[in-house]
């Protein structure tokens, strides 16, 4: 498992300009999940959240100055930073992230597993199906 912690910036949450500082921890664990990364961010006053997104979305984030993504996670590259925007349905918020901290993060987890290694395997997908279904049952 890789886990790389820093400080983000908040540069704007909910349409307002906060400029705040929150903890960030990118965590990608090869054996559990090789398609993911996970990003806790230490919320104050709040907890952490956590936010789950694709690796191949920071290989292809990580230097692209026009945004990169869709739906719920969007990068881009800005000034030495990596801009992230994150939405759902309560919300967003724009983060700065350090780039060449990221950079390094995302070095280390294709020196563990290189690009398009990730296999997924059957079993993998019908564990998800059924859990996908167990839930609907609820």
């Amino acid at each position: 498992m890789i886990m790389t912690r820093f400080t983000g910036l908040v540069v704007k949450t909910m349409g307002v300009t906060v400029n705040e500082p929150v903890g960030i921890t990118l965590t990608y664990d090869a054996d559990d999940n090789p398609l993911a990364v996970q990003m806790l961010i230490d919320v104050p006053n709040e907890g952490e959240v956590a936010w789950y997104f694709a690796r191949d979305l920071l290989i292809r984030g990580i230097n692209s100055p026009t945004p990169v993504g869709q739906g719920d996670v969007k990068l881009r590259y800005e000034k030495g930073t990596l801009l992230m925007c994150l939405r759902n349905h309560t919300g967003h918020a724009d983060i700065n992230l350090p780039h060449d901290v990221v950079a390094g993060f995302l070095e280390l987890t294709l020196n563990e597993l290189p690009a398009s290694g990730e296999e997924c395997p059957v079993e993998m997908i019908d564990e998800a199906i059924a859990e996908i279904f167990e839930r609907a049952e609820e």
